[in-house]
């Protein structure tokens, strides 16, 4: 019992919201003060190729982990917060899951221009983690969704440990989905809270360590 509370007490979580985060799309708002992200694929895939006329559209966020602790990792999560969407059911949610990816960390949201996406785009294996989205389940507010960043063996632990030895010390990720308009016309997008919305409901990494 004394172990298991010395480990309990010993072991330290870490939260962080991004200190930048970019919806990447041509008819996007001022990147500093719309509260919202958003992710949609195109032709079934997640990834659009913007050169060869594709119109999906993924968003980038990344944090300062300059401070972490150097013990190991234990826990890795993402807390995202959906606004409502009944047009998405559990089947699509289930069918066409938020993707987290990893991508360079070389953006500024204050000065972020759509010249800048190839730089910033994700490729086909660059895949961290999925989950299903049940945005359905709270009509009356932002529905949270948890993304295990460690359920993908490997991937996280690689992307951060990359992070830790860059210069920047800056971890970015990119939110894609295969979910499309196509389907329903433009209300079946994802859509979700940014760093520039209210505390409650900005993008949170988790992290725990021994």
């Amino acid at each position: 019992m004394i172990t298991a509370l010395t480990l309990l007490v010993s072991a330290q979580t870490l939260s962080l919201n991004p200190t930048d985060d970019v919806w990447v799309y041509k008819f996007a708002a001022d990147q500093t003060s719309d509260p919202f992200l958003r992710c949609w694929g195109t032709n079934s895939k997640s990834v659009a190729d913007p050169d060869a006329g594709e119109a999906g559209s993924w968003s980038v966020m990344k944090f300062d982990i300059s401070k972490l602790p150097t013990s190991k990792l234990t826990a890795a999560t993402l807390d995202l917060y959906f606004v409502p969407n009944p047009n998405i059911d559990e089947a699509l949610g289930k069918k066409y899951p938020i993707e987290v990816r990893s991508v360079s960390s070389k953006f500024e949201e204050e000065n972020f221009s759509l010249d800048q996406a190839a730089s910033i785009k994700p490729t086909l294996d660059s895949l961290i983690a999925n989950n299903p989205v049940t945005l359905y389940s709270n009509a009356e507010g932002s529905s949270k969704v948890t993304i295990n960043l460690l359920a993908k063996k490997d991937s996280f632990e690689k992307a951060l440990a990359e992070a830790r030895k860059s210069q920047s010390k800056e971890l970015a990720f990119a939110l894609t989905s295969a979910l499309t308009p196509d389907e329903a016309g433009e209300s079946l997008i994802y859509k979700f809270y940014s760093t520039n919305s209210e505390k409650s409901t900005r993008p949170t990494l988790n992290l725990v360590f021994e």
